[in-house]
């Protein structure tokens, strides 16, 4: 029997069908782990009845029939069709169990109140009102602890110069969780203790600065490799196996949320390079979210300032430094993509970036907020013809198919074949020349 219901979590099930069997069967003795009592199907006495930890069930040795375990039992003796209505049988067995069990919408709802109450006022509340989200949009199922539970991913605290994450302090902590909904680890160096693997944004950057003495906004436990992070929709897409035809990936945890809240299926990276690496290869959750749900394009997704090619540029830089470091990125993006025809995928491999527009929109999510607030739909309108266009541009964005286009190709496109990047580039030469 194939049952599809999600109105419980699968850890209440679990507790349900482990009740003991011989409390729902007439005429069992309860101090015998097994017996032998009159079948309710034939009326031969040669129905045993098991109570042990991995059986918990019972059959006629003589007819063949009986129940699977408590849920069964308790269906045949209150009339209870198991085939059309087993979530009617589930609740009466708790019920006749002495058990509570929850609906997850319920729990979900009372953890998000929890969270709200917890959070009121704090940066970062104030970090996901910015990104037009709440604390129930980023609110995902996972396991801890052998439970499952409905905590939100972003969460007010700070951590220890360990890194060890608490709920005190009012920086925003952002907690990673795998495929199965069970916690991200990590191990660093010169410890053979995993770590949950938690990334955070300060509140004030400046007393946080990296090695080279610039303020960091976001920082990852030192040692602890790169990892993306999965919006609770992708997860749930994921453990369904549902197809998705597009699969973006965002440069940031808010802007993966952001994008997935309004239709437009992302995960979220910590940099523009940081998909796969040397040691790793391509990410083992980009592959294994290609296999499970089909995927037929992935598109990488840059910020309006993708070509802001003066903003860094300092006496002696190469005035193309930019646009190369950019184009070596892309180039790495759909060398780690490719090999997705390794393992029998056929995936075609897109890059692109926010268009510049009088609203000053930089990211996805800044677009979302701001230049299409309260219009978000035609965000996924001009993506799907932008995607089917003969140039790859559109309104709000610019997509380009790059699964068969040569590294040399990319590179020419950076520095020649976009007209604001040419004008940008001799710009910037004018500029350092003048210095």
């Amino acid at each position: 029997m194939s049952i599809d219901n999600h109105k419980y979590s699968d850890w209440d099930v679990r507790r349900v069908k482990e009740l003991d069997i011989r409390q729902f069967i007439p005429g069992c003795n309860h101090r015998k782990t097994t017996q032998d009592i009159e079948c309710p199907f034939c009326g031969k006495k040669k129905f045993a009845v098991n109570a042990k930890k991995d059986f918990n069930n019972a059959k006629c040795w003589v007819c063949g029939q009986g129940f699977s375990g408590p849920i069964a039992a308790v269906a045949y003796y209150s009339g209870i069709n198991l085939d059309t209505d087993w979530l009617h049988a589930l609740e009466e067995t708790a019920r006749q169990g002495g058990i509570v069990i929850t609906p997850q919408e319920r729990r979900r709802e009372e953890s998000i109140a929890a969270a709200i109450e917890a959070s009121r006022q704090s940066f970062c509340n104030q970090q996901l009102e910015a990104s037009g989200l709440t604390l129930e949009d980023v609110t995902a199922s996972i396991i801890e602890g052998g439970q499952e539970l409905f905590m939100p991913t972003f969460r007010k605290g700070r951590v220890n110069e360990m890194f060890v994450p608490d709920k005190s302090g009012d920086d925003m902590l952002i907690y990673y969780y795998r495929l199965d909904g069970k916690p991200m680890e990590y191990t660093s160096k010169g410890s053979s203790r995993p770590r949950q693997y938690v990334r955070v944004r300060w509140a004030n950057p400046d007393i946080h600065r990296s090695s080279d003495g610039k303020p960091m906004k976001y920082q990852t436990p030192a040692g602890a490799p790169s990892r993306i992070y999965i919006p609770e929709k992708i997860r749930r897409l994921y453990k369904l196996k549902s197809h998705i035809d597009t699969l973006f990936l965002q440069e940031g945890e808010k802007k993966a949320e952001k994008a997935c809240k309004h239709g437009m299926l992302s995960i979220g990276i910590q940099g523009i390079n940081n998909f796969g690496s040397q040691q790793e290869g391509l990410l083992q959750d980009i592959q294994d979210i290609a296999k499970a749900c089909s995927i037929s394009n992935i598109v990488l997704v840059m910020d309006s300032d993708w070509n802001d090619l003066h903003r860094a540029i300092k006496v002696g830089d190469s005035v193309d430094k930019r646009p190369n470091s950019f184009s070596k990125a892309v180039i790495k993006f759909k060398q780690y993509m490719s090999t997705f025809h390794n393992i029998g995928l056929s995936v075609d491999i897109w890059w692109g970036h926010v268009n510049e527009n009088d609203h000053g929109d930089k990211g996805v999510d800044d677009l979302l907020c701001g230049a299409l607030l309260s219009r978000e739909q035609e965000l996924l309108e001009d993506i799907e013809r932008t995607m089917h266009s003969h140039d790859g541009r559109g309104t709000w964005l610019n997509i380009h198919k790059i699964t068969a286009i040569s590294d040399a190709k990319i590179r020419d496109f950076w520095l020649l074949n976009d007209v604001h990047a040419f004008y940008e580039i001799h710009k910037a030469r004018l500029t350092v020349s003048n210095i």
